[in-house]
C-alpha cells in the first residue's frame, strides 16, 4: 500500500453537515432497561433504550399494547425485545415486540392470578424464550422455568421443565444446550439460600454449579456472572455482589466489592463489559436503584443513569444488527474534494466524527485517486 506524506489533519464538524463522533464497529448495541417510580416495585414503569455511553436521554419503548412492561429482552438479532407485561391488577404474560414493523406479539396466555412472568431470555437460534413464572401469593415454592417458541405458536399447554424451590433467571449458554439458573430458599436465619443450576433445554440433567443467584453466561460460553450474598458490610447484613465462575476450572472471582447491593448482571456481546444494577443506599429496604457498566474483570464501574426519583433494572444489551452498507461523506479542503467513508447511523439521533489525513501524491499521481479517510 503507497504511503503518502501527510499534508495536513483536519476535523469534520457538524457545521458541514457531516459527523460529531466516531462510532466503533462492534457488536455492541443499545441498552434496554425498566424504569419506574423509585422506592417501589408497584407504580408505573417502562422499558427503555439508551446509548451504551449513557450520553444521550433514554428513549421510552413506544409498545401498542396497554398494560405495565418489564424485564425486556433483546432477540440474538437484535430486532425483537421479549418482556413481561401486567395487564390489570393480576394478569401477565409473556410478549415480543417486533422494533422494525413496531407490532406486539402475545406468547403466552395465562389467565389472572396465575402469577408474574419476569426474565425472558432467548435461545441462541432465536427460537425459543425462556422465562420465570409462578404465583405471586406463594413465590418461594411455585416459581419454575418454562420454555416456549417465540412466535407464540406452541399449541399445547406449557408446562414447567423445572420445579422444587423458587427456579428463576434462566440464561442460555451460547451454544444453546444448557440453560442456567436459580434455585432460592429461604431460611430462618441467615441470608436465603440461593444456588445456581444448569440443565438441558427440556429440563433433564440438572447440575448444580455454585451457590449464586441471576446468571448470565458470557457470549464466549466460558464462564457465569452471578450476584452472591458477600459479609456484612456497614448497614447492610447481607450486601449482595457480582461474581463470575469459570466454567472449566470452577473458580469463582468477586468482581465488585460494596456495602451497597450489586445486582443483576449482563454480558455485553462482545464479551468486555458487563451491566449490573446498583443499589442507591446500603438499606436494602430501599429499592431505589442505577445501572453501572464495568470491564469484565470487575474494573472501571460508570453509572449509566442517574435521576434519583426512578429506579432503573433488568437491563440487557443489544447485538447490534449488521451488516449495513457504508455511506460516505464529501467536503472541500482547500482545493482537494475528499471523500470518507463513515459507519452507517444505526438510531436516529446518533453522530460521528472521523480522522481525514490531507496526503500529497507523488510526482506524476493524479490526487483524486488517493482514498483518505478512517
Amino acid at each position: 500500500m503507497k504511503s503518502w506524506p501527510v499534508l495536513s489533519e483536519i476535523s469534520i464538524h457538524p457545521s458541514a453537515g457531516t459527523a460529531l463522533q466516531h462510532l466503533e464497529r462492534n457488536s455492541n448495541g443499545l441498552i434496554a432497561f425498566t424504569a419506574g417510580g423509585a422506592s417501589t416495585h408497584k407504580k408505573a414503569r417502562d422499558i427503555f433504550t439508551m446509548r451504551p455511553d449513557g450520553i444521550l436521554i433514554p428513549k421510552k419503548l413506544e409498545i401498542p399494547v396497554e398494560g405495565v412492561p418489564s424485564h425486556p429482552a433483546w432477540s440474538p438479532g437484535g430486532t425483537q425485545i421479549a418482556f413481561g407485561l401486567r395487564q390489570g391488577k393480576d394478569l401477565w404474560n409473556l410478549w415480543v415486540l417486533d422494533l422494525e414493523s413496531s407490532s406486539a406479539t402475545q406468547v403466552t396466555f395465562f389467565g389472572a392470578g396465575e402469577g408474574a412472568v419476569l426474565w425472558p431470555a432467548w435461545s441462541p437460534d432465536g427460537n425459543h424464550i425462556a422465562f420465570d413464572h409462578g404465583t405471586q401469593k406463594d413465590p418461594w415454592t411455585t416459581r419454575s422455568i418454562y420454555v416456549v417458541r417465540a412466535d407464540g405458536t406452541d399449541d399445547q399447554p406449557l408446562l414447567p421443565i423445572s420445579s422444587g424451590g423458587d427456579s428463576n433467571h434462566p440464561s442460555w449458554s451460547p451454544d444453546g444446550s444448557r440453560i442456567a439458573f436459580a434455585r432460592f430458599r429461604p431460611q430462618w436465619m441467615g441470608p436465603p439460600l440461593s444456588q445456581i443450576f444448569t440443565m438441558d433445554p427440556d429440563g433433564t440433567d440438572s447440575q448444580f454449579l455454585t451457590n449464586g443467584m441471576g446468571p448470565s453466561w458470557s457470549p464466549d460460553g466460558k464462564s457465569i456472572a452471578f450476584e452472591l450474598w458477600s459479609e456484612p458490610i456497614g448497614a447492610n447484613p447481607f450486601p449482595m455482589n457480582i461474581h463470575s465462575i469459570a466454567l472449566d476450572s470452577k473458580e469463582s472471582t468477586q468482581l465488585t466489592d460494596s456495602a451497597k447491593d450489586e445486582l443483576e448482571p449482563t454480558w455485553s456481546p462482545d464479551g468486555e463489559r458487563i451491566l449490573f444494577v446498583r443499589m442507591r443506599q446500603a438499606d436494602p429496604e430501599v429499592q431505589d436503584s442505577d445501572i453501572y457498566v464495568m470491564n469484565s474483570d470487575g474494573s472501571d464501574p460508570v453509572p449509566l443513569t442517574s435521576e434519583k426519583t426512578q429506579r432503573f433494572w433488568a437491563p440487557d444489551w443489544q447485538r447490534r444488527p449488521g451488516p449495513r452498507s457504508t455511506p460516505r461523506i464529501s467536503f472541500r479542503h482547500e482545493l482537494t474534494m475528499v471523500v470518507v467513508d463513515v459507519d452507517p447511523e444505526p438510531e436516529p439521533g446518533w453522530t460521528f466524527t472521523t480522522r481525514v489525513e490531507i496526503r500529497a501524491a507523488p510526482e506524476g499521481v493524479r490526487r483524486d485517486q488517493g482514498k483518505t479517510g478512517r
